[in-house]
This record gives structure tokens, sequence and C-alpha cells, in this order.
């Protein structure tokens, strides 16, 4: 079959190039085609991939052939180790268990009801806090008795002219104690108290420092009430464990915190109450912060 073409020399026009323009369209739409495919193929083979991992994850950690590794089966639970670590340290006083039972494979915490607080461990009130008397002997009562008692920086003058009548503890405690009402006014009631064990009495007052000085040529009369000039409920911080509550270096080697023995840290009976917290709150073995309050009148830890 023979075509007759009319070329650019007879009609003075470029028709080879007038036809690859044409065909320039069509080529686009088949190089567009082309693209598309790629895409096409290269989204197919990400899909492979994420369809391959998935599969060799699930081949790996829930196979039911392979108990051991299957995350749930119950075996595979019992070969874990839980531990609590702070700063890359495994710390005690917080523990996670994980048991083979476990039934749930998600867990929320939804909220915090109620955050952990240190234990705390409190005496009874031990009485040091207590501006305790010597014992008195009333068989040789003075005529009268004058004193100055200062609390908290507010100092009167406490004085009982006629001792007459006052014959033990109580009645002495009772006549000071209203004194004491009448100079610092009625909510100073039962500052001063007889003391249940012995022939004494003692001022306390909860959150106050009290001290008791003696008038000019009142000397006897304060000793014989029991008292030194210059004395206050503070006093039991300088005071030895000894004088205070009756500890004796053997008591100490016998008492222990946290299985650490008291003698063996440097405290004995000659040691002071100040120098007794201070050695305990800063024994890293023992690890507590120890004090007395003398509102409580007990020791903390």
């Amino acid at each position: 079959m023979s075509i007759n073409r009319i070329t650019g020399i007879t009609s003075g026009m470029d028709t080879d190039s007038m036809i690859k323009d044409l065909m320039k369209i069509e080529k686009a739409k088949i190089d567009n085609t082309e693209k598309n495919k790629i895409l096409v193929e290269w989204e197919q083979e990400g899909y492979r991939e994420v369809i391959n991992g998935m599969r060799a994850f699930q081949d790996e950690y829930f196979d039911l052939l392979n108990p051991e590794n299957n995350l749930r089966s119950v075996s595979s639970f019992s070969e874990f180790n839980e531990s609590v670590q702070v700063n890359g340290s495994d710390v005690t006083y917080l523990s996670v268990t994980g048991t083979p039972s476990i039934s749930d494979y998600s867990h929320t915490i939804d909220s915090i009801t109620r955050l952990a607080t240190e234990d705390e461990w409190k005496t009874d009130a031990v009485g040091i806090g207590n501006l305790k008397s010597n014992e008195i002997n009333f068989g040789i009562s003075p005529m009268s008795l004058e004193f100055s008692l200062t609390i908290d920086g507010n100092t009167k003058s406490i004085s009982i002219p006629d001792m007459t009548g006052i014959t033990d503890k109580t009645l002495l405690a009772t006549a000071l104690d209203a004194e004491i009402q009448n100079q610092f006014g009625s909510d100073y009631a039962g500052v001063v108290q007889a003391d249940a064990t012995s022939e004494s009495i003692y001022f306390r007052l909860d959150g106050s420092n009290i001290t008791i000085l003696e008038t000019t040529d009142k000397e006897a009369e304060l000793d014989w009430m029991g008292y030194t000039s210059g004395q206050s409920t503070n006093s039991y911080a300088s005071e030895s464990l000894f004088g205070l509550l009756g500890i004796t270096n053997a008591d100490l080697e016998s008492m222990t915190i946290n299985d650490v023995t008291l003698s063996e840290i440097g405290i004995t009976q000659g040691s002071s109450l100040s120098e007794l917290t201070n050695i305990l709150s800063a024994n890293t073995d023992i690890n507590v912060d120890f004090s007395y309050s003398s509102t409580s009148d007990s020791f903390f830890c």
C-alpha cells in the first residue's frame, strides 16, 4: 500500500514538527500514567514492609506455639524481674509486682487519690518539757513565797504573802496557779501542776517558754520550792540523757534504731538532748529525722 505524503517542500509547512508537537500531549498523558504507576508500586512496597513487620511481631510475641514469648501466655510473665529505680538506683521503699495471672493487657491510672506520706513514730508525753522542782520539804515551809516568773518574755512578780495552811504539793500548786492567773490572766490557768510521783510541782505551758527568777533577798524561798534562779522549760536541751530520762550507758547498748545500736554511734548517758537529736538525724545508716516537740512533749522520727 502506497502512502502519499505532502512534505514541507511542496506545501511549505514543517509537518514533522507539527506531528511531534501534537504527539507531545498524548505522550504527557502516558508519562503521568507511568509516574502514577511508580507511586502506586512504591506504596505497595511500603504496605508490604508494614505488613511483614506486623506479621513478624505477631509471629514473635503472639505465637501460641511459643509460650515463652507469647505475651498472652502465663509463662511469658513468669520470667520478668520488677524493680523501682530513682536516679538509676534500685529503691526498697516502693515496689511493683508482676504475676503470671495478669488478665488485662491494658492498664490506665485515671487519678491519684492520695499521696504516700513518710512513716512517723511518736512517743507519749515524756515530761522533759516540764519545769519540774526538786522534792519540797513541807515540814519547814517559809512564812511567805515570792519570785519572778517570765512567760514568753513577759515577766510578773508571783507572791504568796501567807503560806499558812499550804502543807502539801497540791495546795501549793493551787495557790501558785491562782496567783499566776491573777498576774497573767485566766488564759494561764493550769500552768502549775502537782507532780504525780513525787513531792514536787512543775510549770508547763505548751508552746511557751517559762523561766523562774529569784526576787532580791528571796533566794532561800526559791530554794525551798526546789528551783534555782534562771531555770526554764528550755533547759532540757542541754541536760544529759541520764538527768532527763534516767538513761544509762547500759541502756544505750540495748537500744537500736533501724538495726543501729545507739551506744556504737557516739551516744552516751552524758549526751545532751540536742546532741542526741543531731547525731541521730545526721546518721545515714539510721536515715531518720529525729526531733523533740516541746508542744506535745514527745519525740518524733
